[in-house]
């Protein structure tokens, strides 16, 4: 099974952030300088000194792009200069991905996030807006299906339900009836695609909680941002993202702006030619929370698998089972420190966590 290393290597000053990890296929390449014969492992986690994207010609307004097919690389020995070849894939179709995430406090210290993607061929859309605005209308018929959001940690509250005169008559029965319905639909859509990863972490003495809080977080968020770049422009689908703007009222930095940091950051690094293999790929657009139905779905998904980590953690009676959704691909970290994922209907616990999620 392929998976994303965790290199050792010396820290350097100004490398991106984002990239830590390399695809085992890049573990063993070397390439050998012409000038010395030096063979060496090509710079992929290193700095340039300017993006490395596919370039927009000026005065032009069409979707033909200038790619780089080389890139020149110094030699660790002599210091010379070569060219080394670089991916090209011809983009063939697009799909577009939407984004949520869920959060869990495992224990007084150690906290979780479950960030999902859903999403598929643009023309298929509107067919899935239908099936989800079908079934909210099912169950709540005097509302309008755009007015209220699934929002499954708030429905599943019922506290939450008592409060709210739209809901109040959802008592139990309805709520988990509702929820057995939904997973129905995600599980019966074949065309749909979707991706879950899960990061935790402990919280260590001297650590503040924000600050752990926001590394796991971000670490989840764009390492399930780069599997997805690389893996769906190996096939030439160009990848278009949305996300649920989460950015608090007080201003503080959100989402939107450290994904612009990332994709600037990725770009200046020879690693992001072999993810993105010539394909242009567009920062992540930020909407409303739950304002389109796939973005519930991803709502729904992520909570589902935050939910089963935060039963088998305590030992607690299992209540949401992933397997209930279809197939996922899924990701997570192995012990190592080495991405995994792998695709299937059942939640692949031991891949992560072999016996142990304490490990």
């Amino acid at each position: 099974m392929r998976g994303y290393a965790f290199p050792q290597m010396n820290e350097e000053p100004g490398r991106p952030r984002a990239l830590t990890h390399l695809p085992e296929d890049l573990l063993d390449v070397r390439h050998t300088c012409p000038n010395c014969s030096t063979s060496f492992a090509p710079p992929w986690l290193e700095r340039m000194s300017s993006p490395m994207v596919p370039i927009k010609p000026d005065n032009y307004e069409g979707p033909g792009r200038w790619v780089r097919l080389t890139l020149s690389i110094r030699c660790p020995s002599c210091g010379g200069q070569s060219e080394f070849g670089v991916p090209y894939v011809k983009m063939k179709t697009r799909c577009i991905f939407h984004g949520d995430e869920a959060e869990r406090q495992l224990s007084e210290d150690r906290i979780l996030f479950s960030y999902s993607t859903v999403g598929a061929d643009p023309k298929l859309i509107p067919e899935i807006n239908q099936a989800v605005w079908a079934l909210k209308r099912e169950f709540s018929p005097k509302l309008e299906p755009k007015s209220w959001r699934i929002h499954t940690k708030d429905l599943l509250n019922g506290r939450w339900r008592r409060k709210q005169d739209r809901f109040k008559e959802w008592d139990e029965s309805i709520t988990r009836s509702f929820f057995e319905r939904l997973e129905k639909l995600l599980c019966s859509m074949t065309d749909v695609f979707v991706f879950n990863i899960v990061n935790s972490a402990s919280i260590k003495p001297g650590i503040e909680f924000a600050t752990v809080r926001e590394n796991t977080k971000e670490e989840a968020f764009r390492w399930l941002l780069l599997f997805m770049i690389d893996n769906l422009t190996r096939q030439g689908c160009q990848p278009h993202f949305l996300f649920d703007d989460d950015r608090k009222s007080d201003g503080r930095r959100g989402e939107r702006n450290w994904a612009s940091d990332l994709l600037v950051d990725s770009q200046k690094c020879l690693l992001y030619n072999y993810l993105s293999r010539g394909i242009e790929i567009v920062p992540p657009h930020f909407v409303p929370p739950g304002s389109e139905p796939c973005l519930e779905l991803a709502d729904f998904v992520s909570y589902v698998v935050a939910r089963y980590h935060y039963t088998r953690w305590l030992k607690l009676q299992l209540d949401y089972d992933p397997a209930r959704l279809g197939a996922i691909t899924y990701l997570g970290f192995g012990a190592s420190g080495d991405l995994r994922f792998h695709r299937t209907k059942s939640y692949p616990w031991e891949l992560f966590y072999g016996n142990d999620p304490a490990s």
